[in-house]
């Protein structure tokens, strides 16, 4: 049942928040023997707090907010009142960050989780993620390795940033068949809770949602607060919503602006929710997408291209213009995201390990190949990066308002250097015998034919396959009504009785 439908038969008092989170948990529990995703359960926190949304109906006659009684997972960077955070850290376990005597141990709360619960959500646990998060594969030494809910013989992913190899080949290309998710992303593919959230610095919430048949949204930095989480990494990261639906999404998103947290938070933009298309979407001849077949460095692979020719035969069945787009290169997006990400050397992480002493995992020995820390990068080399980043974003908004001289509107891909936010729409799925490697392909670079031979259409057979709108920095509400009018495109085509295998 969709969140928002049992919102209502919670408000008609036909289900109980108790009754809704006693099922979610025992999903979330299955879910977890299945794929290793819950580093911290709050079953009977829910239940306690699912108690009191009931009492509270039964006094006023009316739900404490617009998320009351509906459970939620969180990536396990965001303390939880009542529940540890060990953010995959063996030196974390019964501490505060590492700190054995601090009195906010258990006892913390994430900015974020309060505005939830003010809501009337209920947090029922928190997901495995990547120790520090700097890998593309989920695993640490409390649980282990993450298996995918697709296919267990796949790995889940985790947080961008592993090997160099693999974070130049996962930052670089569109819609990369890797199956690379982090242990909410599982949680949500296995509806395991109403909605999630986790953090994204390098396509850890678009992209690995997106090879989950989830939908996401990772929006621009200044909209969802992140005070009071783990902030591990030197760049900043942004916190993302996954869940069943784009409705679902702008709800969530909806209602964690409405509780005002610019109030609270000075890194939150004093921005309410604009409402720009409530109960109306614009017309379609005033609308144009830009269309981005490959970014030049990487083509995408074959259930990928299939996909995208879906969502165009849609848009032009739809009678939606589309543009060609064709943005400043990416090619130095990566050693940009890499080295701002990294300035600090993975310090932070380091000494977390050392607590302990803790192994480092297969994927942190890429992190730390002389087995310690790397010198911190210094201020005139930051700096140096840094303006290379504010040109490179400088040069893509040229870029797209110079498309306003071709049609009347635009959308690209998104790189988190950008700080674009974006939305993901699951599309097709894997087909082993239509999403064969063209005997013909030729790769546009070395990197190219890297990514081509890691296809294998019988490995990735029934994974699914989605495509990413970007909108401009900030600008989330325009963006969901584009996505919803892809959305309702892409339907129609579908109704229409056109065959995806063959588009």
């Amino acid at each position: 049942m969709d969140p928002r439908e049992l919102t209502v038969q919670m408000s008609q008092a036909k289900l109980s928040a108790v009754q809704v989170v006693s099922a979610f948990c025992k999903r979330a529990a299955y879910s977890h023997q299945i794929c290793d995703l819950l580093l911290e359960i709050g079953f009977d926190l829910a239940l306690r707090q699912a108690r009191e949304c009931d009492d509270y109906y039964k006094k006023h006659g009316e739900l404490i907010g617009e998320l009351h009684g509906l459970p939620f997972t969180m990536k396990d960077q965001f303390h939880i009142e009542g529940m540890p955070t060990s953010a995959g850290y063996i030196g974390w376990i019964g501490t505060f960050e590492g700190k054995t005597d601090s009195e906010k141990y258990m006892k913390s709360e994430s900015l974020l989780v309060e505005q939830l619960k003010s809501l009337g959500a209920i947090p029922i646990g928190k997901t495995t993620l990547a120790t520090g998060t700097w890998s593309a594969i989920t695993n640490n030494n409390i649980l282990g390795y993450a298996v995918n809910p697709h296919n267990r013989q796949l790995s889940t992913g985790g947080s961008s940033g592993g090997s160099k190899t693999k974070l130049d080949i996962y930052d670089t290309v569109l819609g990369l068949t890797s199956n690379k998710i982090e242990g909410e992303v599982a949680m949500q593919a296995l509806r395991g809770s109403c909605f999630g959230f986790g953090t994204d610095v390098g396509g850890s919430v678009s992209i690995p949602a997106a090879y989950q048949g989830v939908y996401s949204l990772k929006p621009s930095t200044g909209r969802i607060s992140f005070q009071g989480g783990v902030k591990i990494v030197a760049m900043p990261a942004v916190v993302g919503i996954m869940g069943p639906s784009l409705d679902v999404l702008q709800s969530v998103f909806k209602s964690t602006l409405s509780t005002r947290p610019w109030t609270r938070d000075q890194d939150v933009t004093r921005m309410p929710w604009q409402g720009l298309y409530d109960g109306q979407l614009p017309k379609r001849a005033d609308l144009a997408f830009g269309f981005l077949e490959n970014d030049g460095i990487v083509t995408p692979h074959p259930p990928v291209a299939r996909a995208m020719r879906i969502v165009k035969k849609a848009m032009e069945m739809a009678g939606i213009e589309l543009v060609g787009w064709h943005p400043p290169s990416n090619s130095e997006v990566a050693n940009i995201h890499g080295s701002l990400a990294r300035s600090d050397g993975c310090l932070d992480v380091w000494q977390a390990l050392e607590l302990s002493g803790e192994p480092l995992t297969p994927e942190l020995e890429l992190t730390f190949p002389k087995r310690r820390a790397a010198p911190p990068m210094s201020v005139v080399d930051y700096q140096s990066f840094v303006v290379r980043m504010v040109a490179f974003r400088e040069k893509w908004n040229e870029y797209w308002e110079s498309s306003f001289e071709r049609t009347n509107n635009a959308y690209a891909t998104s790189l988190n250097v950008l700080d674009y936010p974006s939305i993901g729409i699951p599309i097709t799925v894997v087909d082993q015998h239509t999403d064969e490697t063209d005997p013909k392909f030729k790769p546009l670079t070395s990197k190219d034919a890297e990514v081509m031979q890691t296809y294998d259409p019988g490995e990735f057979h029934g994974s699914p396959i989605s495509i990413q709108l970007i909108g401009r920095r900030q600008d989330e509400e325009r963006l969901f009504a584009m996505a919803k009018i892809v959305q309702d495109a892409v339907d129609n085509l579908e109704n229409a009785g056109v065959d995806f295998l063959h588009c």
